[in-house]
């Protein structure tokens, strides 16, 4: 059986998620954990202290995934929670078991019981109706709920790689020594440099001087470089625009081809870009780039082992390779070898800012499901790898990249406990004011109960 979603390791794990869940679900944000583990009692771990119409209250029960809930176990369930002293409206239970028919079967003989006897009604969540709910969420609320505050969000780190996958176009060199090819080689030197100003202003100068004089090769360069500095202010929409107009002026080239599935991706055409790039890979075997946007690109129905097999021949030389799959691991919560494929990336690349984020945001999530005893040792090697990160965004001018590199050191600081926490959020939303910034505060403020701040 195939599961879209990444279920829980454990049951501490299993528990927070079913409470992100559920107040997700429910809108409800006064449910909240009903004690500790090891004195809870009436078969309850989660209750709404509202106590609003109708009443809940939810049981969490972490099975192997391959296993069933026997119905023995729901009786039991059902039976502590009818003796909790406030009356409840309805009784959740949650699982990572499957569905079964005698599960069902249970649930519908205790409701038809209950409805004759006035008590509460119970409804069985198997993985099953878990995943289908998750389904109808958007990705940034489903991704809360799946990862909750370890600092790693799907939006953010398809920033990162996006940033990563156009940092390098392949360039091509030409013999021509003409004054418009020692310009365009003249914009590069600008952004190697991270001058992005410059680089624009040469870009002008190179169409308002040469515009007659510029062949499709130019065009196409000038596109790509745009193409560039758009992703390095994460603008991703118009960098992804620029690549797909530059198909038009070289419709055969591979490096056209390969940079519409960028254009795609950048676009939100994710889709699309991996539908392109698994055609392209019959054309281009051996495209290392290819090979990155079809990582990058694959839903999470794609396993791991896939994604290796498409990366792994490239990956002892390519910084981007390992990156990809260090993403792709992440968002499948592999995250020993998320760290794995990030430290290779680091080491491949010590000045890329994208290694070192995805190597502290692999860290983060370790570190937030740890035990006491590595957790804070572990968070506090997520937090050396976002200082390098946050450096070097800063000084080659990835703006977008460095304000979601302080949220999330800023998440970091939090679990820590650290008074530093909100001067890291709040430089983040200084560099970029961006909904994903202001929510990821908002969050931040409800977390610390300032409801009013947040709102």
């Amino acid at each position: 059986m195939s599961f879209q979603f990444p279920q829980p390791t454990n049951e501490d794990n299993f528990e927070l998620f079913c409470l992100r869940f559920l107040r997700k679900v429910w809108n409800c944000p006064a449910l909240n954990l009903f004690g500790k583990r090891g004195e809870r009692q009436h078969g309850i771990d989660i209750i709404d202290e509202s106590a609003s119409v109708p009443f809940r209250a939810a049981q969490c029960k972490f099975h192997e995934r391959q296993k069933t809930i026997p119905p023995a176990e729901i009786q039991a369930e059902v039976q502590s929670a009818l003796g909790y002293e406030h009356p409840l409206d309805e009784y959740h239970l949650l699982t990572t078991a499957r569905k079964s028919a005698q599960s069902q079967n249970a649930v519908i003989r205790i409701n038809r019981e209950h409805s004759a006897s006035g008590q509460f009604k119970l409804t069985l969540w198997t993985w099953t109706e878990i995943e289908h709910e998750l389904s109808q969420m958007d990705e940034a609320s489903s991704d809360f709920v799946l990862h909750g505050d370890t600092g790693r969000s799907a939006p953010a780190l398809m920033m990162a790689v996006k940033g990563m996958l156009g940092q390098h176009f392949s360039y091509d060199r030409y013999s021509s020594t003409s004054v418009i090819d020692a310009e365009l080689l003249g914009v590069k030197a600008a952004l190697d440099s991270h001058l992005l100003e410059v680089a624009e202003d040469r870009i002008k100068q190179i169409v308002t001087r040469g515009a007659d004089h510029l062949e499709n090769r130019h065009r196409y360069e000038l596109k790509a470089y745009r193409s560039n500095i758009y992703m390095r202010r994460g603008e991703w929409n118009l960098a992804g625009r620029e690549l797909l107009a530059g198909k038009t002026l070289l419709p055969t080239t591979e490096r056209a081809k390969i940079n519409e599935a960028l254009g795609l991706e950048l676009t939100g055409e994710r889709t699309a870009a991996h539908c392109l790039a698994q055609q392209l890979r019959i054309e281009y075997p051996h495209s290392v780039h290819l090979a990155r946007v079809w990582i990058f690109s694959s839903p999470e129905t794609v396993a791991l082992e896939s994604a290796e097999a498409v990366g792994l021949p490239f990956a002892n030389d390519d910084d981007e390779i390992n990156l990809a799959l260090a993403h792709k691991s992440l968002l499948l919560h592999q995250l020993d070898k998320a760290i794995s494929y990030a430290r290779k990336a680091t080491e491949l690349d010590a000045e890329a800012p994208q290694g070192w984020f995805l190597l502290a945001q692999a860290l983060h999530a370790s570190g937030h499901e740890a035990i006491k005893a590595l957790r804070d040792t572990t968070l506090n090697e997520a937090l050396i790898n976002y200082d390098r990160a946050a450096k070097l965004a800063h000084a080659q001018k990835w703006v977008e990249l460095e304000s979601i590199i302080r949220m999330s050191r800023g998440s970091a600081l939090w679990l820590l406990g650290s008074p530093k926490a909100e001067s890291d959020l709040l430089a983040a939303l200084d560099l970029s004011s961006s909904r994903d910034r202001q929510v990821d505060y908002a969050g931040f403020l409800v977390q610390n109960e300032r409801h009013e701040d947040a709102i």
